[in-house]
């Protein structure tokens, strides 16, 4: 399955669960366990390596799942779905699953989400004005990544603010190119 499918393949998993789910706290409960198991799903996690082996029988890999959702306490409607993804081979999709869902539960509440990425790890006096600008409304994720050089990239709705030195520098390459294409 292609990258670029995945979102929308994922969002049609999402309106299911959304149209099944109804009750705000059953909706926040299941949130917070897709992040779990979206968490345990990310690249390079065994689970990931688990569900991703094409050699497993789809009865074994959904039995394991059923299992392990079962020992860790999963609500009846994740272990639906985690069933259903398993049967499907489409545990992959898990984690697009579970930010959407979160996405769809903040927006009910009139809230957004965020992403702040920067160089470094930001004290919370640098946190503070990024907060104020995004508004007392929107959930920030702060990341901290290196090849960033300086600076910040924010995503939010969709839309993605790249005022980091490595963005500066991609887009006067970019330039260059252009110029020199011409």
């Amino acid at each position: 399955m292609a990258a670029s499918s995945a979102p929308t393949i994922a969002a049609r998993y999402v309106t299911a669960l959304l149209g099944h789910v109804s009750a705000p706290a059953t909706r926040d409960t299941l949130s917070r366990e897709l992040n779990n198991w979206a968490e345990n799903l990310a690249p390079g996690q065994a689970l990931a390596e688990f569900a991703a082996n094409p050699t497993l029988p789809r009865t074994a890999q959904e039995g394991v799942v059923d299992a392990l959702a079962t020992k860790h306490g999963a609500s009846a409607e994740l272990k639906q779905l985690l069933g259903l993804l398993s049967r499907e081979r489409r545990l992959n999709l898990l984690p697009e699953i579970a930010a959407q869902f979160y996405t769809h539960v903040l927006a009910e509440r009139g809230r957004s989400q965020a992403d702040v990425t920067s160089a470094v790890a930001l004290s919370d006096a640098q946190k503070k004005p990024i907060q104020d600008a995004l508004g007392a409304q929107t959930e920030i994720s702060w990341h901290a990544d290196a090849s960033l050089l300086g600076g910040l990239v924010v995503e939010r709705a969709g839309t993605t603010l790249d005022l980091s030195v490595s963005g500066q520098l991609a887009q006067v390459a970019r330039g260059l190119g252009a110029k020199n294409a011409a």
